[in-house]
């Protein structure tokens, strides 16, 4: 069974920084180091979907449906296929 490394992070709004944010934020995330490496992923180049940091590989996946958001999902193995369920505000909290 292949395990995984996943970072999810949406923002509102479309903005280029914005953009760049949840690509960032998501690697921040799925490596679980937070925001105390803020500095070191700031210098990661963000050109196309994969990138290199901390000596691995990162696959990025930008899914669109957040209307008037931005969002990225950061993976350490790469990712054929998002499926997209939408759940009222009760349903995701049910206890």
């Amino acid at each position: 069974m292949l395990s995984a490394h996943v970072g999810f992070d949406i923002e509102v709004g479309s903005a280029t920084h914005l953009t760049d944010w949840v690509v960032r934020e998501a690697l921040l995330k799925a490596t679980g180091e937070g925001l105390r490496a803020l500095g070191a992923v700031r210098a990661v180049p963000l050109d196309g979907d994969t990138v290199s940091w901390r000596g691995s590989l990162w696959y990025l996946t930008r899914p669109d449906g957040f209307h008037g958001a931005a969002a990225c999902i950061a993976t350490s193995v790469p990712v054929r296929a998002l499926e997209r369920h939408e759940l009222s505000p009760a349903e995701l909290f049910l206890p």
